[in-house]
């Protein structure tokens, strides 16, 4: 099968989309750059505070550090700040909202099923295991809420904010392909892209 192909070219500061007839340009913003990471490794995953630590590389005269012992930083004064704070990943009634939709998909689920409605099937069990990934992710196996440190969870949030509005702004100029993006990139702690339908083709 043949599925559409869509062109997205990042140059220093925009990002060229084509796709059929439409051909638009967008400011390369921080959600540009962290979308073009997600899409340039599809089905792996990005930790959001990873996206957002590439946007500030190590300075040159800094990088010897990374092959220098603990013993020889210490000698040096270069110490390991640590942040004593720590946040839910989740507010309590994200988190009751997610599992209420989860228990209406499970029972849908059954519901086609029994009526073998297997292109209504695919589009629910994959929403399925978005928010069942979710729940893994800020809750712990016997039920208590994961932790972030203070710098953590302000990646995420910020991460996820500049992905949003990319997402949206795709959305507005190509509707077909910025509805598919929502659906197939997968935000929040870990970033990833899961190829479907379209044909996504990055170039420099």
């Amino acid at each position: 099968m043949t599925y559409p192909v869509a062109q997205l070219q990042e140059k220093a500061s925009v990002v060229v989309l084509q796709d059929g007839d439409i051909v638009h340009e967008f400011r390369k913003t921080k959600g540009w750059v962290y979308l073009l990471e997600a899409l340039r490794h599809p089905g792996e995953y990005r930790y959001a505070y990873s996206l957002r630590a590439a946007e500030h590389p190590i300075p040159e005269e800094y990088r010897f550090v990374n092959n220098i012992s603990e013993d020889e930083r210490n000698q040096q004064n270069l110490y390991v700040q640590y942040h004593p704070y720590s946040f839910e990943m989740a507010d309590r009634q994200t988190i009751k909202e997610v599992s209420r939709r989860l228990n209406q998909v499970i029972a849908i689920e059954a519901e086609l099923r029994v009526n073998n409605d297997i292109a209504a099937l695919e589009d629910l069990l994959q929403e399925k295991e978005q928010l069942s990934e979710y729940l893994e992710e800020v809750m712990r196996h016997d039920g208590r809420m994961r932790y972030f440190n203070d710098g953590g969870r302000k990646a995420v949030v910020a991460v996820n904010k500049a992905l949003r509005r990319c997402l949206m702004e795709i959305e507005e100029v190509d509707p077909p392909l910025g509805r598919y993006l929502r659906k197939q990139v997968r935000t929040w702690h870990k970033v990833m892209y899961q190829p479907g339908q379209i044909q996504l083709r990055i170039e420099n």
